[in-house]
This record gives structure tokens, C-alpha cells and sequence, in this order.
């Protein structure tokens, strides 16, 4: 199947190079998420970036860290519930 899209880009004038193709990928990064057959994470280095940032020190501070980490609350069970005294 691979070798008749191959061929059939190459007769469009699209070839592909195979060398620099990856194909049967068991998860890719993208936009922050760590995407696979069965699930969606939070991309890795992320997490560990936003588990070891400085704790807020003003208010000014602690709205710029609410804003980092709300994009990865549908991860965090009860998000809101831990969320609450830093609103």
C-alpha cells in the first residue's frame, strides 16, 4: 500500500524520500501532547518543566502560573478543587 502511494505521488510530481520518512510510529509529540494509539498526555518535558517551576512569589505571578497549568487540567483529577486557594 506504502509503495503504491509512493508511486502515485511520484507520478504527481510529489516524491517522497524515503530516507528522511518514518513510518509505524507508536506516539508522537505535538502542540504539547504526547499522542498515541490509546491515549493523549501531557507531553513529558512539559510536566516535568511545569512540576519544578519556582513557586509564585506576587499576584501577577500566581495568574501567569494558573494560566501555564490550566492547558493540562483535563489531566489533573479534581483540578479545580487544587486550583481553588490560588484563586
Amino acid at each position: 500500500m506504502l509503495e503504491d502511494i509512493q508511486s502515485r505521488l511520484s507520478a504527481a510530481g510529489l516524491p517522497i524520500h524515503t530516507a528522511k520518512s518514518i513510518y509505524k510510529w507508536t506516539s508522537v509529540q505535538h502542540l504539547g501532547y504526547e499522542i498515541s494509539e490509546d491515549s493523549i498526555k501531557a507531553e513529558p518535558t512539559k510536566a516535568e518543566f511545569l512540576a519544578k517551576v519556582r513557586a509564585p512569589k506576587d499576584c501577577k505571578e500566581i495568574a501567569n502560573f494558573l494560566g501555564s497549568i490550566v492547558f493540562y487540567s483535563k489531566f489533573v483529577p479534581n483540578f479545580a478543587d487544587h486550583a481553588q486557594p490560588l484563586r
